[in-house]
């Protein structure tokens, strides 16, 4: 039951902030968040009566400080927001938990907890968009930290991308997969190859119009619509994948990295799917013999933010290729 009203916000308490949206950028979290309801694990079961304001990718402009918070913040600082944010056990974020904070809205109070956890972050880095776009990039980021490889003694995990690798972004040609590769030619890192696939030749077009391979790596953007060796098709061997992101919730898609795995590769699951009951096939003797890793990432912590925010900030990402 989305609604769009107009309604008067209360006064900010001493410890709150009264703020202007200025951008917010809409991801499917949201639409999830749309089709599940107080069915989602971050919405409250009572928003038919508190209703929640949706929006968690925003950048806004301080209007006003309660006295309490004055020393660290005054009108006209512009702030991006970690959304994934962790309060004991319970995770909260702007869009899903909160009646006067969320980026689909003029003005916003943003609540007492969120400025104590310091999950406002300045923003300097130009046009407002940009701070919106960093909290998919934080999400990004998040994935390719969390991908792992074996040290020689097949124990000791090392964290992040195989450096000078070879990387695909399977389904990888809407914005999150353009992102994906932006964000992984930035980092220390990063591999030697990425390749992204998509079936659509649309989005395959426009992502070669847009994406380009900097700081040294090799980037291919494909169509594999139709293909049935996809191995083939990619001149893929033992090894040729070291990490490898699903980009869409289709168990063909995850199947189509398991058959790109070779030895020690890490796939990451990043396209949560809104069926509980989601199944692929897997082949777990690659899990066993291989040492094939499978993981999955769901957003972003307040250092991926913070190194998200670093990186636009000094320009060594190009969030535009992810507006659509």
């Amino acid at each position: 039951d989305l609604r769009f009203e107009e309604f008067e916000l209360r006064d900010i308490q001493d410890d709150e902030i009264l703020a202007q949206v200025m951008t917010d950028s809409l991801c499917m979290s949201s639409y999830k968040a749309m089709l599940q309801g107080s069915g989602h694990r971050c919405i409250p079961d009572d928003i038919g009566r508190n209703p929640i304001i949706m929006g968690h990718e925003l950048c806004a402009r301080i209007l006003r400080v309660g006295c309490k918070v004055k020393k660290d913040y005054k009108p006209g600082d512009i702030f991006a927001v970690q959304a994934k944010m962790f309060f004991g056990d319970e995770i909260k974020s702007p869009g899903y938990c909160y009646t006067t904070y969320g980026g689909n809205a003029t003005n916003i109070i943003v609540p007492s907890e969120v400025i104590d956890g310091g999950d406002l972050l300045p923003f300097d880095g130009g046009a407002y968009f940009k701070a919106s776009m960093a909290e998919p990039i934080s999400c990004l980021i998040s994935a390719l930290r969390s991908s792992f490889h074996l040290a020689p003694n097949n124990k000791d995990h090392m964290m992040g991308l195989r450096p000078g690798g070879s990387m695909a972004i399977l389904a990888g040609c809407g914005p999150m997969g353009l992102g994906a590769a932006e964000a992984a030619m930035a980092l220390d890192n990063r591999p030697a190859r990425i390749v992204l696939t998509d079936i659509d030749e649309k989005r395959v077009a426009r992502a070669q119009a847009l994406l380009k391979g900097k700081n040294g790596v090799k980037l291919e953007i494909l169509n594999t619509n139709g293909i049935g060796d996809l191995p083939g098709f990619l001149g893929a061997g033992r090894n040729q994948f070291d990490d490898i992101l699903v980009m869409a919730p289709v168990p063909g898609v995850i199947e189509q990295a398991d058959s790109l795995s070779g030895i020690d590769t890490c796939i990451n699951f990043f396209a949560g799917p809104t069926r509980k009951d989601f199944y692929a096939s897997i082949n777990f003797y690659d899990v066993h013999y291989n040492y094939k890793h499978i993981i999955g990432t769901s957003g972003g912590d307040i250092d991926d933010m913070r190194e998200a925010l670093r990186l636009i900030e000094a320009g060594e990402i190009d969030v535009s290729v992810l507006i659509s």
